[in-house]
């Protein structure tokens, strides 16, 4: 009698095979989308936190920068010179620089036909000083098609007697006049007029050394910078209406 023998083999079939292969692209796509997605969450947390670690440092940034300039506007105001000062606040520990520009070395000007301006000579730090050291004034009508004007200097305390050499001096077009400064109050006003036509010019200012010394600024300002730690912060004061 002979015996049947039967062998069965575990095959899988072609569709469980590729059902297989897309279930393993879908967890690969899967996986990179959520990868994607937190590095996305980390870069923006992270910059939030640097965001709000740069607030941080700012305020006190700010604040210094502040307080630098009400030191530097109290200083000026109370005519206690040396404008130009550097400190720090006491609780954040910022530190704050003011420098001021209070003068210009050319002083340029420009006068209508018929009118008079006046430019003053004096220490911009504290206007009651009475020794500014000036020695010498220089004024230029540098127009080619400017018209002559006239020049008065007086000391602020004297207006009834000029200086000499500038007592209605007449300046044409193209030249200049100087004037030695000499009087006991050391603060003055350069008066001028413009004669026919409108007039351009600058004015030079220098002290009993002979350095440019500069002449009050038209428009002076306090730049003050505030520091904490890496973060800077500055602000301009204009004192032209203070």
């Amino acid at each position: 009698m002979n015996k049947a023998t039967v062998k069965i083999t575990n095959r899988q079939s072609p569709i469980a095979n590729r059902q297989e292969g897309v279930t393993l692209i879908i967890a690969v796509i899967m996986l990179a989308a959520v990868t994607f997605i937190s590095f996305s969450l980390s870069a923006v947390i992270l910059r939030e936190i640097n965001a709000a670690q740069l607030i941080l440092k700012t305020e006190p940034a700010i604040s210094a920068a502040n307080a630098g300039g009400e030191v530097g506007l109290y200083r000026l105001m109370r005519g206690l010179g040396q404008t130009s000062v550097a400190g720090s606040t006491p609780q954040s520990g910022a530190t704050y620089q003011v420098d001021s520009d209070l003068y210009d070395d050319l002083y340029l000007f420009g006068v209508e036909e018929g009118e008079v301006i006046r430019v003053g000579l004096y220490n911009a730090e504290d206007i009651s000083d009475q020794n500014a050291d000036y020695g010498r004034v220089l004024l230029n009508n540098y127009s080619s098609r400017s018209g002559p004007l006239k020049v008065t200097v007086y000391s602020w305390s004297d207006s009834g007697n000029p200086i000499a050499s500038c007592d209605g001096a007449t300046v044409v077009s193209g030249d200049s006049l100087s004037c030695s400064l000499d009087k006991p109050d050391d603060r003055y006003i350069v008066e001028i007029e413009a004669l026919g036509q409108d007039v351009r010019g600058e004015i030079s200012a220098f002290n009993n050394a002979g350095t440019s010394k500069g002449v009050p600024a038209n428009v002076p300002t306090l730049e003050v910078t505030g520091r904490n730690l890496d973060v800077l912060r500055k602000i301009e004061i204009n004192l032209q209406n203070q």
